[in-house]
């Protein structure tokens, strides 16, 4: 808190401030005779150069200074009362971890995506990905949190604690600030809590839950989702850069937007006595609300925006959902580039018409998929179900209700279809109207309803310590009505006569005497808009043919000012624009902040680590061309594995120290005996070790954690997979379970013959599959004894070496791209002689081109643009790093002359892309030449 005035029931001037993904918007609130407001944004100022939310704040608040003359801002912090809504850094980003990814990854992926997570990565033992990548996957992510889960409540705990080894090695580093801990959500067998615990130390801030997966058919989501949401209002959102110091400037508390949303809701529908559906659609996720009496439900679609979620959009929707939705002729190619060329700038907004209503057909799409999704979490088909799981019968029973029922059934449940976010409050209200329209076709009569101006969160702030003044800006600024929406069901007759609307005022109140107004019909096929001009009540009678309406009348009065009437039956059978005029004036900024310089020259530095310490090959002071190999690991990743002695001797563990006779460091074999109860001649019990290993520790509980022995490292391990199913080696193909590149587990299926009684052939040892041999009915596995070797890169002088690598140092030039794909690659730069290896260098790529570097064996492309379509369709597997933007961009005059300069010497490019926090763009670098040592 600061020292401003605390007295908040008697507030005449204030701020209330939404710090957004993409955008910080500032509404001041001033009461002279009446009460009035003002907004200004500036762009949010997560990433670098600012890694400060403040500076956007105090640009916004600047903004509004200019524009109404007040001050507001003193010694650089708010100098009048503020209340603050947050989302910065765009959406909860969420790591999930499993065992098995088909069973509790999956289980862990809807507690992730039910709690409103964007899922960054999902780890499983068996995803396919050695040890090692999952470390060096790991520790270049940057999430909110680590959910780990993994293991049946009773059950081996090896596995959870495995997965925490590796997470520990990979030192994963939190989103917002690497100077904290990393939320870790343990949501796994029980029995390993403590283990787990202990394994991720001092480093992460530990959480234990239930078991999301307590047996093969039971889940129990709901802990883990409600930790999740406590960890990332309590925690989380308070590690954006420079929150701590916003806070100060804050007169109450600062609410996550989505948070802010709901209370307003909660408010407004208790008021209204209305059941609201309302959708707040951002840069990053999409909301949606069911608020009834005062209760809100919200589900939140955390891969579904129009920024840096829009072409999660055009993935779960399909390009076709959006093109159908626009009036003027486009190709898929064209739509697929302006939309990529939106997610590669974030904070730009449309600048034509054709631009603006692509937006809003993307919104609509957008606004679609997350309503179904909110309806399949409150209505039975719930986030805790999976058919590849649960029962069949315990499916049935909960879901046999809902399951059948159409989304645009639920629609007709509700009074108010409510619509939030930038692309609604900065677009025509009639066009707002079709957003929401083609978005649901809601169908029977309800109101539509849009936020103003992106008012709703501010207000959600405001009403913990002034309800009532809210609930009056919100009806006074904030709640804009449409208009209300008659649209029957059903099909008829192009031109048939289908709908009657008559419409008549009271002349005094209780008089059974009416006056009519108008009457009007509409045909099949037909969308209409007809303005309400009454300073009193009206009654709305409706008369359908053909089409049902469950409602025959309807009342509207002076703040309902259209009716929109939509005959195009449900589902509708013809499209609708988006009612954009033509002297419409697209919404632009009055302030930019800088982006990042596109040329850099001078001296380059670049750190080249393992990702755990390894063998180095180089010292201080060297140069190292490219391909020199600076460093190399070597090793295999070996499990911990937990025998539980005491137990099953039925002892405990100050017992078990008088019969167990190993000690930490010794050696044990699979089928030793380890221990041994003689309480009697009648009554012995032996305990025979499971594994082959080193004693690593034995625990106060009289549980001895054996570490796994390497298994013929580095050897080849051949198994007669047609032997042992007693079949002909040419039949073995569709017995088999594994692939080439597969990782497998020591005793996992190699192939199967199912029955009662299934047949099957297993892995003798841990590793990899490196070849299926048909003709002998042979599987050959290679020990999982990993090996990575990292070059130098960047061609330069070793400086800084450690046990992990170095930094190389050079003199040139970077160009930042704004997109790319694939890793570090280096090569000779080529413009027209092309030739394998070469870095081809092109103003803009045309459809053939792709398909010629292909063929060439190229190994990186450098491109002004190129076609998303062209990308998608022929998935080039060079390193591509593009510099203006998707479609015809052309390289600019300065990257052109300093690329031709160039051409011919060594270039070493990666396009590596990451646009939200921790945003890494695409580069080429262009080094001078070594100097001799």
């Amino acid at each position: 808190m600061n020292d401003l005035d605390k007295s908040m029931q008697n507030l005449n001037k204030f701020c209330v401030i939404d710090i957004g993904s993409t955008t910080t918007k500032a509404i001041l609130f001033k009461h002279d005779s009446d009460w009035q407001y003002y907004r200004q944004e500036a762009p949010t100022t997560v990433e670098k150069p600012y890694e400060d939310v403040t500076y956007g704040v105090i640009q916004a608040l600047r903004q509004l200074e200019k524009s109404t003359g007040e001050r507001l801002v003193e010694n650089d912090k708010p100098a009048i009362p503020c209340f603050s809504t947050s989302s910065a850094g765009g959406g909860l980003a969420v790591v999930v971890a499993g065992l098995v990814k088909s069973v509790t990854s999956t289980s862990a992926e809807r507690v992730a995506l039910g709690a409103g997570s964007i899922i960054l990565d999902i780890i499983a033992l068996d995803d396919g990905r050695t040890p090692y990548r999952k470390i060096d996957t790991l520790k270049k992510l940057r999430p909110d949190m680590f959910l780990l889960a993994g293991g049946f409540d009773g059950g081996a705990i090896f596995g959870p604690v495995f997965l925490a080894e590796l997470l520990n090695q990979s030192g994963l580093k939190p989103k917002l600030s690497a100077k904290i801990k990393l939320p870790v959500i343990y949501a796994g067998n029980t029995d390993a809590r403590g283990v787990v615990e202990e394994t991720l130390g001092e480093r992460f801030m530990y959480y234990a839950v239930p078991n999301i997966r307590p047996s093969s058919d039971k889940e129990n989501l709901e802990p883990a989702r409600e930790a999740i949401h406590d960890i990332f209002m309590d925690h989380v959102m308070s590690q954006a850069p420079g929150y701590e110091k916003y806070t100060d400037w804050i007169s109450s508390n600062i609410l996550p937007t989505p948070a802010a949303f709901s209370k307003i809701m909660s408010i407004i529908s208790k008021d209204l006595q209305a059941k609201i559906l309302a959708i707040d659609i951002g840069g990053a996720t999409t909301d949606v609300f069911t608020a009834d009496n005062g209760k809100v439900f919200r589900t939140v679609s955390a891969n579904l925006g129009m920024s840096y979620s829009i072409m999660n959009v055009v993935k779960t929707a399909g390009l076709d959902s959006i093109s159908e939705l626009l009036d003027f002729d486009i190709s898929d190619e064209e739509l697929l580039n302006r939309i990529g060329n939106k997610f590669l700038k974030p904070t730009e907004l449309a600048n034509t018409i054709e631009d603006t209503k692509i937006e809003c057909a993307v919104a609509s799409a957008a606004i679609r998929e997350a309503v179904k999704d909110h309806f399949k979490v409150m209505y039975g088909v719930t986030l805790s179900l999976g058919k590849e799981e649960l029962t069949w019968n315990k499916l049935k029973r909960q879901t046999k209700k809902k399951k059948t029922s159409k989304e645009s059934d639920y629609l007709a449940d509700y009074d108010i279809i409510i619509g939030s976010g930038g692309r609604l409050s900065h677009s025509p209200r009639n066009t707002a109207a079709m957003i929401l329209i083609n978005a649901l076709q809601p169908k029977g009569c309800v109101e539509l309803a849009v936020d103003s101006i992106f008012m709703f969160p501010q207000l959600g702030a405001l009403s913990q310590v002034n309800p009532e003044l809210a609930c009056e800006l919100f009806y006074k600024f904030g709640f804009v009505r449409l208009g209300k929406l008659i649209a029957p069901a059903g099909k008829a007759n192009p031109g048939t006569e289908v709908l009657a609307v008559e419409g008549s005022a009271c002349l005094q109140s209780g008089m059974a005497d009416k006056q009519k107004l108008f009457k009007e019909s509409f045909r099949f096929g037909e969308f209409k808009i007809v303005p309400i001009e009454t300073e009193k009540e009206i009654e709305i009678g409706i008369k359908t043919k053909k089409l049902k309406l469950k409602k025959k009348s309807i009342s509207v009065n002076s703040s309902d000012s259209k009716l929109i009437i939509d005959t195009r039956g449900r589902p509708a059978l013809s499209k609708c624009g988006y009612f954009i005029p033509d002297d419409f004036k697209p919404y632009t900024r009055e302030i930019k902040l800088s982006s990042q310089e596109q040329i850099y020259q001078g001296e380059i530095r670049i750190k080249r680590e393992l990702v755990i310490p390894g063998e180095v090959f180089v010292s201080e002071g060297e140069n190292v061309a490219s391909e020199k190999v600076i460093a190399k690991c070597t090793r295999a990743f070996l499990r911990p594995f937990f025998l539980n002695i005491a137990d099953d001797l039925h002892i405990t563990g100050d017992e078990l120290s008088k019969i167990f006779h190993k000690k930490v460091g010794d050696e044990v074999k699979a089928g030793e005996i380890l221990a041994r109860n003689e309480k009697s001649i009648f009554h012995q019990k032996s305990y025979r070790s499971t594994v082959t290993g080193i004693i690593e520790k034995i625990l106060p509980n009289g549980a001895v954690v054996v570490r796994e022995k390497e298994e013929h490292s580095g050897q080849l391990c051949s198994v007669k997979a047609a032997n042992e199913l007693n079949v002909e080696p040419k039949f073995i193909k569709p017995y088999l379970k594994c692939e080439v590149g597969q990782e497998v587990e020591k005793g996992q299926w190699l192939a199967a013959i199912p029955g009662a009684i299934p047949k099957a052939c297993k892995s003798p040892i841990r590793g990899k599959v490196k070849d299926i041999n048909l003709e002998y009915g042979i599987v050959i596995i290679e020990s999982l004894l990993e090996q990575l070797e990292l070059n130098a890169w960047l061609p330069g002088k070793v400086d800084n070496a450690t046990d992990k690598g170095c930094e190389i140092v050079n003199h040139g030039s970077i160009i930042t791209g704004i997109w790319g794909s694939g890793g570090e690659v280096f090569g000779r730069l080529a413009f027209d002689d092309i030739q394998a290896d070469d870095i081809a260098v092109m103003d803009h790529v045309k459809s053939g081109d792709l398909a010629s570097l292909m063929d060439k064996n190229i190994t990186g492309l450098i491109a002004g643009g190129l076609n998303l379509k062209d990308y998608y369709d022929q998935k080039p597997e060079f390193t591509i790093v593009m510099i203006e933007g998707f479609g015809k961009s052309k390289l600019s005059q300065r990257v052109r002359d300093l690329l031709i300069a160039h051409k011919g010497k060594l270039a070493v490019i990666d396009g590596t892309t990451q646009l939200r926090v921790g945003v890494k763009r695409p580069q080429v670098i262009l080094p001078e030449r070594l100097s001799p040592e």
